[in-house]
């Protein structure tokens, strides 16, 4: 089997690893901290809770306690999402302690999305209102003509995207021709979600 790269001059020859020259990558980024659906006790059965970019903080001798405050959307109630807990202030790094003493929102972002502290507080996240937003870090496949084309996707905060959501948005398509594409085998990825770095493979030209 001969495997024709994008560019007619390279060809690759049986079992090879295919050097896929028209290869772009995209960085997912969220917006807005998780949501979280939780009992609130204003409204008396489950709700969800948005975060409010604000933290507490509370010092007590050497010993430290942060909280990300979230609020119910609908009644307003607070509950504290734990960040640190009894955490002995020589183990804290100055600028971080000065991020949550001054609400500071590139990290009240970062901690919304720490899916580490999600698990620590059992925090349930609500996955249908995930808000993203996507950079593209290197090079193109728009003018790609017949061959073989690759996207990679990094996920850093490790969102709960469908691929198969998120991929038209990036190649400029509907959903039901992207399908078609995935039955016809000129587009192809493994799972469902796309983890830390994702490799979809394209076969150009697309119909």
């Amino acid at each position: 089997m001969v495997i024709v790269s994008a560019y007619p001059e390279i060809q690759v020859k049986g079992d090879a690893k295919v050097d896929y020259l028209n290869t772009t990558e995209y960085r997912i980024k969220p917006i807005s901290a998780l949501k979280i659906i939780r009992n609130c006790a204003g409204c008396g059965k489950k709700s969800v809770f948005a975060s409010t970019g604000q933290f507490r903080v509370n010092a007590n001798g050497n010993l430290v306690d942060v909280w990300l405050i979230y609020r119910c959307e609908k009644c307003k109630h607070t509950f504290n999402f734990s960040v640190y807990e009894r955490m002995k202030a020589e183990r804290l790094p100055k600028e971080q302690y000065m991020a949550f003493l001054r609400n500071e929102e590139d990290m009240a972002l970062k901690i919304g999305n720490d899916l580490n502290l999600f698990r620590k507080n059992k925090a349930e996240i609500d996955a249908d209102q995930l808000e993203y937003t996507y950079e593209k870090l290197d090079c193109d496949y728009e003018n790609a003509g017949a061959g073989q084309g690759k996207i990679i996707i990094h996920n850093p905060f490790k969102m709960k995207i469908r691929t198969d959501k998120l991929l038209p948005e990036l190649l400029g398509m509907s959903r039901s021709q992207m399908k078609k594409l995935l039955k016809e085998d000129k587009i192809r990825f493994e799972g469902t979600y796309p983890g830390d770095m994702t490799e979809i493979f394209l076969d150009f030209p697309f119909p």
